[in-house]
């Protein structure tokens, strides 16, 4: 799926991306990334020259994505789970279940890209992409727009009661889960809607259209239907000058 704008383009990946980390993550400094398949069909989708993503680690560590002439940081070197920038360069995150999340700045013309997994969600993983893009770039969280891309659904992610234990500092947490037949399901991206509310961002701004559940749709990878059997799809968002 792609969502194109007059000033920037997003790529929504599925399974047809089928990448897998044991490969993907020993690329690094080799052929880059806009000449290599799949990522090289991506590119030219967006119009994008250069391509690059983090080693990602389920924190809120994030980096500045440049040309310099060279990209850095270098493919899937930096540990890291965002990536932030306001050159005409691609960046993206992996994900097989976990939220990809963009943020684009209409004002300052800057993106960030965020993996949010449970973890880095909670720890605040997607603040800490904006705070960074505020510092850089001089944005402003008014001015800024959501897009969240395919993640597993509260139809399937399935959780323990120990794990909503982990929510009690939220005030709508009740709001994230449910019961069917004795089972509890959590809402990953409505946890990420609402935390978006509290810092600041309007109910207009964040667009759910792309947002697909990767467990119960076979169209997308998913760590949780298939286990270490489990590709990934990626979500690039590339600037356009």
């Amino acid at each position: 799926m792609i969502y194109k704008s007059d000033r920037f383009s997003i790529y929504f990946g599925d399974a047809s991306d089928g990448l897998c980390p044991k490969e993907y993550l020993q690329v690094g400094g080799q052929t880059p990334l806009a000449a290599r398949e799949p990522y090289a069909r991506v590119c030219k989708q967006l119009n994008a020259t250069a391509l690059t993503f983090c080693h990602q680690t389920h924190s809120i560590e994030g980096h500045v994505a440049t040309l310099t002439p060279t990209v850095n940081p270098a493919p899937f070197l930096r540990k890291g789970d965002f990536l932030i920038t306001s050159q005409p360069i691609a960046i993206g995150v992996m994900t097989a279940d976990c939220l990809p999340v963009v943020i684009y700045d209409q004002k300052m013309h800057s993106v960030a890209v965020v993996h949010a997994g449970w973890r880095g969600l909670i720890a605040g993983v997607i603040e800490q992409a904006i705070m960074q893009m505020e510092q850089a770039f001089g944005s402003c969280r008014r001015d800024m727009q959501v897009w969240f891309g395919p993640a597993a659904g509260a139809c399937c992610y399935e959780v323990t009661a120990e794990f909503k234990e982990r929510c009690t500092q939220y005030a709508w947490r009740d709001e994230l889960f449910s019961v069917r037949d004795g089972t509890l399901f959590f809402d990953l991206t409505g946890c990420a809607q609402h935390l978006l509310h509290e810092y600041g961002l309007a109910g207009q701004a964040i667009n759910r259209t792309h947002n697909r559940c990767t467990v119960c749709d076979v169209r997308y990878c998913s760590y949780r239907r298939d286990k270490e059997r489990a590709e990934r799809q990626m979500t690039v968002v590339a600037l356009r000058t």
